[in-house]
């Protein structure tokens, strides 16, 4: 994908965008069947104080942290305390 992306011709641009919709696209595919998966054992293991729930919380706990933000300067802030301010 990258040498269609550094090629400025239309046939390059429109392949690396067919390419970039089909890689988006399978992402999004497996993502799905990870939700499925999780949801599968979910249904079998429940929240019965088990390694898997624990797992899981803890991932989705991982996946609603902020870990930098952007101010309007475009200037990166990662530590804790910067994003506090």
């Amino acid at each position: 994908m990258e040498a269609l992306r550094d090629n400025p011709g239309e046939a390059e641009s429109r392949r690396y965008q067919e390419c970039s919709d089909r890689h988006a696209n399978l992402l999004v595919q497996e993502e799905g069947y990870w939700k499925q998966r999780a949801k599968m054992h979910w249904l079998q293991e429940g929240d019965l104080n088990t390694r898997f729930f624990h797992m899981s919380a803890s991932a989705r706990s991982k996946n609603k942290r902020v870990n930098k933000l952007v101010d309007e300067a475009g200037t990166e802030v990662h530590t804790q305390e910067d994003l506090c301010e």
